[in-house]
């Protein structure tokens, strides 16, 4: 019978509970585990709130792109101190660079506002799901035009006033439900919806982003992506 060690597991849960599952990737051949990450790993994902446009986020000799309004996954790194610079995609102007500190075990997630990088990026540190048997849901308000809000789930009030550039999170049973923004000085104005099939274990990010009429509510499973030992 095959066993991980007891620190590869303890590593392997962390980073599942943290930050979800891995992209969907073939497995090698003859490979029966994904390699564990050390353990002083970190975690940073990107978003890029914008309606349009494309961000290039460059980190150590690794370039990446982020669309408008989407959400990268998780990049592996090692914690510590990091430059991560940041232009429009496709441009030669010089990066633009920012300072993060990342510590290890932990997720950060960086939301730039523009597709420029000419804006500071918001920053959260991203909570795990502590609890197998429950998925955790947390809310990222980015719609700087939208005042607080309530996140409510049918007749339920799951957060309350939640600002922009503030995010709240708790752990909840895994159901299929359907969430809804709503304006917290008029909690009658509904300002975006969506729905989503919660499961054990996983850990899910909505981000009420903003829209050229109106907030949209982006709902995702958060993933990670594959770690690859360096030769």
């Amino acid at each position: 019978m095959l066993h991980l060690s007891h620190p590869q597991r303890i590593v392997s849960w962390i980073c599942c509970a943290l930050l979800g599952s891995t992209g969907a990737q073939a497995q090698p051949a003859g490979q029966l585990y994904d390699p564990v990450p050390p353990a002083d790993s970190a975690y940073l994902r990107y978003v890029l709130s914008a309606v349009q446009g494309s961000l290039e986020v460059s980190l150590g000799d690794a370039v990446h792109g982020v669309d408008a309004q989407k959400v990268s996954a998780y990049r592996i790194v090692r914690a510590g101190s990091h430059r991560v610079g940041v232009r429009a995609a496709g441009s030669r102007s010089p990066y633009r660079y920012i300072d993060v500190e990342l510590t290890p075990s932990g997720a950060t997630t960086l939301v730039f506002p523009d597709a420029a990088g000419s804006q500071p990026p918001l920053r959260f540190q991203d909570q795990a799901n502590t609890n197998r048997l429950k998925a955790r849901i947390t809310l990222y308000h980015l719609a700087d035009k939208a005042g607080p809000v309530h996140l409510q789930a049918g007749t339920r009030t799951v957060f309350s006033n939640v600002a922009f550039g503030k995010t709240a999170s708790m752990q909840v049973n895994p159901v299929s439900v359907t969430f809804d923004a709503m304006d917290a000085g008029n909690p009658t104005n509904k300002l975006a919806t969506a729905s989503v099939s919660l499961q054990q274990g996983g850990t899910y990010s909505l981000f009420l982003l903003p829209g050229t009429l109106h907030p949209t509510l982006l709902t995702l499973q958060n993933q990670t992506e594959r770690y690859t030992p360096k030769p």
